[in-house]
């Protein structure tokens, strides 16, 4: 049959039918499509919100470590900043103490100075010392010699010194014979005599300081058998001269003599 020949209801039913399936073909394709779309955009939204929220994690993450490390910069500028003021006042005070050891050492060097001086005073003086310790040891020695020599002046001259000459001293003098007795006299005193005798003498006393001359006797007249008496004597030597006037006896003498000057 023709299209002629057809009714224009069919045909327009028709067309109607055909555009119909045209556009349900296209309505399903477009579905198709569609549906294809929001599968793959729905495994595409999964996976970003999987990433998201990765990505959110790793954020917070980031973002607490960022937190900690500022806190732990904050911390370490604290402690840089502490330890900048510690290390201001440790060069202050290792000024201020490398200025006490230069003080210190000048005054070592100062104190130093003045030992060495003090030491070489303390030398000096110490030989001073030496030298008037011995100075005064030597005056000490003479001032006791002269203290000596004044008190054995002192009692010369006061006659308060002694010197025996003759203890219990034997003298055998044959008859009209005289015999002679000499001593050493430095200073001038006297020669205190005792004697006993056998039979009776006489004595004469001389010095060197009168020459030929016998300047006193004893007994004054006669003779004596014992006595006592004091010779003066002069510095210098002094003589004692016994006579046995008898022309018959000898005579036996017994002498004590002591010097005193």
């Amino acid at each position: 049959m023709s299209n002629e020949s057809r009714p224009l209801g069919a045909i327009v039913y028709q067309s109607f039918i055909i555009v119909l399936v045209i556009v349900a073909i296209v309505l399903g394709v477009s579905y198709y499509n569609s549906n294809q779309n929001t599968i793959a955009q729905a495994s595409t939204i999964a996976s970003l919100s999987t990433k998201l929220n990765a990505t959110t994690l790793e954020n917070t993450k980031l973002r607490s470590n960022v937190t900690t490390l500022t806190t732990e910069r904050n911390t370490l500028q604290t402690q840089l900043s502490s330890l900048a003021t510690e290390t201001a006042s440790l060069k202050s005070q290792l000024i201020q103490l490398k200025a006490n050891v230069t003080s210190l050492q000048n005054e070592v060097d100062n104190l130093n100075t003045q030992l060495s001086a003090s030491e070489a005073e303390i030398n000096n003086l110490t030989a001073q010392n030496s030298e008037l310790q011995s100075w005064a040891s030597t005056l000490n020695g003479q001032i006791v010699t002269l203290q000596a020599q004044l008190s054995n002046q002192t009692a010369i001259v006061n006659m308060e010194k002694s010197l025996t000459l003759e203890y219990d001293k034997h003298i055998t003098i044959p008859a009209n014979t005289v015999s002679y007795l000499e001593y050493k006299t430095n200073f001038a005193g006297y020669i205190a005599v005792m004697f006993t005798s056998t039979s009776g003498v006489s004595f004469d006393m001389g010095s060197s300081q009168v020459s030929d001359t016998w300047f006193g006797s004893y007994p004054r007249t006669g003779t004596a058998v014992s006595g006592s008496f004091k010779v003066p004597v002069l510095p210098g030597r002094s003589f004692i001269r016994i006579n046995n006037p008898s022309l018959t006896t000898e005579a036996v003498v017994y002498l004590y003599l002591t010097y005193i000057y």
